[in-house]
């Protein structure tokens, strides 16, 4: 881990980071708090940008308008990929974090 912390001080301009696939593979449901912590301790970690990726079809976690917000807050949390199938998740995400996020979308009926 040590060595991925290092590179990514060094080399990285950013984080883009996607919620481990294997959890949906494996069942995995997770509560927010388990979420937010798990950003704490990538915020605490590093600090470059992090680009958050919200793909609850892929990733089986759905982080919602009220647990971005409260991310959003993290001193490195900077940009946000939204790709729920809720159309109106990008509106609310928006009025939810308050201008701390750039939010792209990231499927096409939501653009």
């Amino acid at each position: 881990m040590t060595f991925v912390l290092d590179f990514i001080e060094i080399y990285a301009r950013g984080l883009f980071y996607l919620w481990p696939i294997f959890a949906v593979l494996v069942g995995i449901v997770l509560e927010d708090r388990e979420v937010r912590a798990h950003y704490e301790a990538i915020d605490a970690a590093i600090s470059t940008p992090i680009f958050v990726y919200n793909n609850p079809s892929l990733t089986g976690v759905d982080m919602k308008p009220p647990l971005l917000a409260e991310i959003s807050r993290l001193r490195n949390v900077a940009y946000l990929k939204e790709s729920s199938p809720e159309p109106s998740r990008i509106r609310k995400v928006a009025r939810a974090t308050e201008g701390r996020l750039r939010i792209f979308a990231g499927r096409d009926d939501s653009a």
